[in-house]
């Protein structure tokens, strides 16, 4: 029998993971890493750490809602309840982990500036309000913003669309819903970022909603060529770079996920092979540590004043956040996001089992945010 693993992007409806969807992760938290790097350089310029963060914001909304969308199938209803301690127990854990460690960071004498910034943000952190902070309180770990979106956003949406919407029969509410943050601001980064789950979820809806006419979706898809296609999302980028046409390159983003899921290309073998995936399952706790690798790296090994040594600093910031998160993921996250599971198990009276360690795995749990 084949592994999932090595299932064809054109079995999306029956395949219980998506690999490439990793390898985008792993890709999208290197220009987190890189925005994050503090220099003046020009070439900082070329690495958006908000636009790493709108293709997981896309990715999120996408996933959240094609995996519930997959219990109501399947059970005829979503379990909410499980819904809640299984995203309680993947993003809490590893997130108070993070917290303890600052406040240990800033017991050393040398990190009082740190130690006092993180304190001045700690009610915020603790009570999930990240993205409420003050703009001009002096402020650490201020990129864990969208991660408190998120959670109000994981909240809110299954009883919007799985429980309101339903009952009202008026699904096709989401559309114009997707749209109203962009009526609000279609520059700021609280609107945008509700507008990238949305965008996300309509994606899944639209996915999950020609199930049964998958031959001809996957012909028309297949029909498509790709190169174009990434093209396109490649110039959205640098278009979105000075934050005006941010929505562009959330759209592109959006549409590159039937090209990754639906048809065999190199680029979704690329994304989905193992090295990418591997790392892909790490990018949350990558991004929760990756500001303190990077001060850590800057403050004692470069300082980036040269465009190879922001090179450096970014590589080797990846690469420490890489080895934190990949101890985190071994001795905290797998564990509870097993706990988990369980207990959301035992909350809907026993469920069905994830149908492999790769599908649960690839729950929507991963965030990563920006420096406001």
């Amino acid at each position: 029998m084949r592994s999932e693993r090595s299932q064809s992007p054109k079995n999306f409806w029956q395949a219980p993971y998506f690999p490439a969807l990793d390898g985008l992760r792993a890709l999208s938290l290197l220009l987190v890493v890189a925005g994050h790097t503090r220099t003046q350089l020009p070439i900082k310029d070329y690495f958006s750490g908000g636009l790493g963060v709108g293709i997981f914001f896309v990715l999120s909304g996408f996933l959240i809602t094609i995996l519930l969308l997959r219990e109501e199938l399947a059970r005829g209803t979503v379990s909410l309840g499980g819904f809640y301690i299984r995203r309680a127990f993947r993003i809490l854990p590893p997130y108070f982990l993070t917290i303890a460690v600052y406040l240990l960071v800033g017991l050393i004498p040398s990190q009082h500036e740190l130690r006092v910034k993180f304190l001045n943000g700690l009610p915020y952190f603790l009570s999930l309000r990240n993205e409420y902070v003050p703009n001009g309180l002096p402020v650490a770990f201020t990129h864990s913003w969208s991660l408190s979106v998120e959670e109000k956003f994981y909240f809110v949406w299954p009883l919007l669309f799985f429980i309101l919407l339903r009952k009202l029969k008026g699904r096709w509410a989401i559309v114009p819903i997707t749209l109203i943050p962009l009526l609000i601001s279609p520059t700021s980064s609280l609107p945008v970022a509700y507008f990238s789950l949305l965008l996300g979820c309509c994606a899944a809806i639209a996915l999950h909603a020609l199930r049964r006419r998958q031959d001809e979706v996957i012909a028309w898809v297949s029909r498509v060529p790709l190169a174009p296609v990434v093209i396109i999302w490649i110039l959205s980028y640098f278009a979105s770079l000075g934050g005006t046409f941010r929505v562009s390159f959330i759209l592109s983003t959006a549409a590159l996920l039937p090209v990754l899921l639906l048809r065999e290309s190199l680029l979704s073998r690329v994304l989905g092979s193992n090295v990418c995936t591997w790392v892909g399952k790490r990018t949350y706790s990558m991004y929760l540590f990756h500001a303190l690798c990077l001060v850590s790296i800057e403050q004692r090994l470069i300082h980036p004043v040269t465009n190879m040594r922001f090179v450096a600093v970014a590589m080797l910031g990846y690469l420490l956040s890489l080895a934190v998160a990949s101890v985190v993921y071994v001795v905290l996250e797998k564990p509870a996001v097993s706990w988990g599971r369980r207990l959301a198990r035992a909350y809907a009276g026993g469920g069905s089992k994830p149908e492999s360690r790769e599908a649960a795995d690839q729950t929507p749990e991963y965030t990563v945010a920006l420096h406001r």
